[in-house]
């Protein structure tokens, strides 16, 4: 498979790897799926991404479900979850990029075909809250957000690493959101267009998705604790411990992400 050339097969992966990785697979969907289902090539690229990526983050989570079973103290968490989370960050923002590269290159005329579903929903987002008071904003953006991580929890219990679909389809909208603010702004200059894009979107989009990626961990540490029978094991009660641990830090990323989304970051922009 691809994925073992490009990896090697290797037990320990560097951030810039990872972001390659994901950069290099997301690119690869976005032509395929133009290439084979022209008609719904936006939705069908992450698909393709997500398909490709389920080896590395099978790995992973495997990988974790096992620290679990030497985890003692509680405070360690994030200290055992660390190494995992930071290489999920990595696969986001390479897909993020891609998404973004490729908007802002390809033909004006093939952007409404090859990302027609990120226009929408960005479109859809924005009109939802434009007209509302701060403190109503943040409310809606947390219910939001808490929503998209009900919904990563969910498909990670029922489907195992179907989370993983939801976490490459937002990071496809943040790539598209990216690209289309730096291509409004490119007449400042494409330094000042790049930086400003990045401080808008990635000051509280970071933390979002890092929310995500706990609450996938968590839900995929539980499935599979439970694909494996572990919880026949005395000790399946430190699982419990940890999953319910990563929800709770998940949903205080989120209220911390939509405060800074909501009263910082309009101090970019």
């Amino acid at each position: 498979m691809l994925f073992d050339f490009v990896f090697f097969k290797k037990e320990n992966y560097s951030f810039l790897e990872v972001m390659l990785v994901g950069f290099f697979y997301s690119s690869i969907s976005i032509f395929l799926s133009y290439l084979s289902f022209k008609e719904y090539a936006s939705l069908f690229s992450v698909f393709l991404t997500t398909l490709s990526l389920i080896p590395f983050v099978v790995s992973r989570i495997k990988n974790d479900e096992f620290l679990d079973f030497k985890l003692k103290q509680s405070s360690r968490i994030l200290l055992v979850h660390s190494d995992t989370l930071l290489l999920f960050m990595a696969m986001f923002m390479g897909i993020s990029l891609s998404y973004m590269t490729w908007y802002t290159l390809v033909d004006f005329q093939l952007r409404p075909l090859l990302f027609e579903a990120q226009t929408n929903i960005v479109n859809k987002i924005n009109g939802r809250f434009s007209n509302f008071f701060k403190s109503s904003i943040f409310i809606g953006i947390l219910s939001n957000n808490l929503k998209v991580l009900s919904f990563v929890a969910i498909f990670g219990l029922l489907y195992g690493f179907g989370s993983l679909f939801i976490l490459v389809w937002n990071a496809s909208v943040l790539g598209y959101a990216l690209g289309n603010y730096f291509l409004n702004l490119l007449n400042s200059g494409f330094a000042m267009a790049l930086s400003r894009s990045f401080l808008r979107y990635f000051t509280h989009g970071l933390l979002e998705i890092l929310a995500y990626f706990v609450a996938s961990l968590a839900s995929g540490i539980i499935f599979m604790a439970l694909v494996r029978k572990d919880f026949r094991r005395a000790n399946f009660n430190i699982i419990l411990r940890d999953v319910i641990e990563l929800f709770t830090i998940a949903i205080v990323i989120l209220v911390v992400a939509a405060f800074i989304e909501v009263y910082i970051t309009p101090f970019f922009y």
